[in-house]
């Protein structure tokens, strides 16, 4: 960067000198403000920041993962990492025409136009999984041709636009005709507890909060009572969003007391959408085919209901689960512990990434 200055005239380019504790010295940096936002408008270093790291990992009959990393704390003032791919050469500078940019990131306001990029931890970096055209991958807009080379490369930028030199790295692609073998699948579970929970009279106003969960008819005072729990669906949803298959759901519920302890009592349970605790019901939006599942008294265990729906967890439908008898009948009435309880309920989702 260069400051210039106005002589007989003419612009000319211009050194500028501060004086600190009596001597002129040319100072580090020179910002300006302009429009309320200070920048660097000259800066006496001129050195290159350091060389980014670039690595090429190639898992057999799978995939090859190309990263890329520029540590802030070796580039303080880092503005830009950029990667090139090319099948013809290696680039002479960052800015050569002819190559295809496949990462071009700001730090460290970066954005992501393709979410196969994301950040490195320790430092600001790029991954990329680039997949092999044996056969192309359905879907792939990075696929490697059978017997090709492929020449990487990875520059950095510092706030001054000074480039580091290149990290290069090629990778000739093996010739084969078998099938695309995706990456093997890891199986992940996720446990959430709730953020709210209530029990309703008959009247559908609200009884409890956090506290018990009744359901069912004890007397002509309270009704037929409801109860809900209701969890993080934000949570849950962002747990989920790079699942490829829910595999399992469960809620675990923990019956205090039944009400005929003898026979046990029926939990009678589906979905709702409300996304804080309700002052009353009678609006509650419920959906899902209700589900029985047998507890006593003192009996806390998981309930599967997987075959209720799994997608109403991934894409944020489901907010929680309501317990509603729908009947006088006393063989559907007991009480749970709420969310503030020693027992409280949980959600429990098993899934592959």
């Amino acid at each position: 960067m260069t400051i210039h200055t106005k002589d007989g005239g003419t612009w000319k380019a211009a050194t500028p000198y501060m004086k600190k504790n009596g001597t002129w010295t040319e100072p580090v940096q020179v910002w300006t403000k302009n429009a309320g936002i200070w920048k660097l408008s000259y800066q006496s270093d001129t050195t290159p920041p350091p060389v980014p790291s670039l690595t090429l990992t190639y898992v057999a009959d799978r995939y090859l993962n190309v990263s890329v990393q520029a540590s802030a704390s070796d580039v303080p003032d880092l503005a830009k990492v950029r990667v090139l791919v090319s099948s013809s050469g290696f680039p002479a500078t960052p800015n050569s025409s002819g190559f295809v940019t496949e990462a071009d990131l700001t730090y460290p306001n970066e954005t992501w136009s393709d979410l196969l990029y994301h950040q490195s931890s320790g430092g600001h970096g790029v991954t990329d999984t680039v997949v092999k055209e044996w056969p192309l991958n359905p879907g792939s807009t990075r696929a490697l041709t059978g017997g090709a080379t492929y020449y990487f490369s990875a520059f950095a930028q510092d706030q001054r636009g000074n480039w580091s030199a290149g990290n290069f790295k090629s990778f000739k692609a093996p010739d084969r005709t078998g099938p695309y073998l995706p990456p093997p699948l890891t199986t992940k579970v996720s446990e959430f507890l709730p953020k709210f929970s209530g029990s309703y009279y008959g009247t559908d106003a609200l009884r409890w909060s956090g506290v018990y969960l009744y359901q069912g008819y004890w007397n002509a005072a309270d009704g037929a009572q409801e109860s809900l729990v209701g969890f993080d669906s934000t949570a849950i949803v962002n747990a989920l969003k790079t699942s490829k298959t829910i595999t399992k759901v469960e809620l675990y519920m923990y019956c205090r007391q039944a009400y005929n302890n003898s026979t046990g009592m029926l939990l009678r349970y589906g979905f709702h959408d409300a996304t804080a605790l309700p002052g009353s019901i009678a609006t509650l939006n419920r959906f899902g085919v209700l589900q029985n599942n047998l507890f006593h008294t003192a009996d806390g265990h998981w309930i599967d209901i997987t075959s209720m729906s799994t997608a109403v967890w991934k894409n944020g439908t489901a907010k929680g689960m309501f317990f509603q008898p729908n009947t006088f009948d006393r063989h559907y009435s007991g009480l749970f512990d709420g969310h503030t309880q020693t027992h409280p309920p949980r959600l429990r989702i098993t899934y592959t990434v």
